[in-house]
């Protein structure tokens, strides 16, 4: 891509990104599901969860990547215990949370429930036991969902999480929903908006910056190839900072959604995740 088609972008990117500072989220968010072979020993349980595999769905992803039976088996049982843990804690939030009111958690296991197709209460205690005293709680807010539309977090404001230093990365995704209670379905959303932020206010502001200061140099100048050097050097810099803050240092794959000169990008991926990025 070259600079000088992203440089015409980012004023209104800028522009639009201000006057709406929190993303609003309308249809339901696209489950992430891209996960790469190579990190299979890196990724942790929550991380399939998070990508929105369940343990009904990930034989899929067992088969494309080659995985022996054990495998296939110990990931499919990791992510059940991951999946009965994340009702765990919607449970033990759905009383004590300062910042979601009981009925966000009962519709957050409402949501899951109806992702598994699971609307037998026998069939989804006997997969979630701890869902056995909610049953009847359960069983009568299915039965009112097409009166009252699942309850999701309308008012959770993205761009504070993001100014607070948080990205969309798997790195941070445990951490938001335990840190701000959240649904499953609205970690995905939020994920999704600090991507958008992270394109918004860290790529396109160091790149907009990148591009006053190549306008203020004097091409002139015996110290211009000097310059200029600083100026890249400075953005790449910023960019680093600002990408293994919020995406880490294992998940190269993550930043495929980025827009920015292949010679920045190049320069900011290696530093963060090493010369075989590509690989990553």
């Amino acid at each position: 891509m070259d600079f000088s088609d992203i440089v015409l972008s980012v004023q209104l990117r800028y522009d639009k990104a201000i006057t709406s500072k929190r993303r609003k989220r309308g249809a339901p968010p696209e489950r992430r599901f891209t996960m790469k072979r190579v990190h299979f020993a890196s990724y942790e349980p929550f991380h399939y969860y998070a990508a929105g595999y369940r343990h009904t769905t990930i034989d899929r992803l067992a088969t494309e990547w080659h995985l022996s039976s054990d495998q296939a088996d110990k990931l499919r049982d990791d992510l059940l215990a991951e999946e009965r843990d994340v009702i765990d804690f919607w449970i033990s939030r759905r009383f004590s949370s300062e910042i979601a009111s009981p009925q966000y958690f009962l519709d957050a296991i409402v949501r899951e429930l109806q992702d598994l197709h699971l609307s037998d209460p026998a069939e989804w205690i006997r997969i979630y036991p701890a869902l056995a005293p909610l049953t009847d709680e359960l069983a009568e807010r299915m039965s009112t969902l097409n009166q009252s539309p699942l309850q999701d977090s309308e008012d959770t404001d993205s761009i504070y999480l993001f100014d607070a230093g948080w990205g969309g990365g798997l790195v941070d995704a445990w951490d938001l929903m335990d840190n701000y209670d959240l649904s499953a379905y609205d970690l995905d959303g939020i994920r999704g908006a600090l991507d958008s932020y992270f394109q918004d206010y860290a790529v396109d502001a160091a790149l907009s910056d990148y591009s006053d200061a190549l306008d203020d140099i004097d091409s002139d100048s015996e110290s211009a190839a000097e310059l200029r050097a600083e100026a890249f050097n400075a953005c790449v810099s910023t960019l680093v900072d600002q990408t293994s803050e919020r995406y880490g240092t294992d998940f190269a794959y993550e930043l495929e959604f980025v827009q920015w000169p292949d010679d920045i990008r190049d320069a900011v991926m290696a530093r963060v995740f090493g010369e075989n990025w590509r690989d990553k």
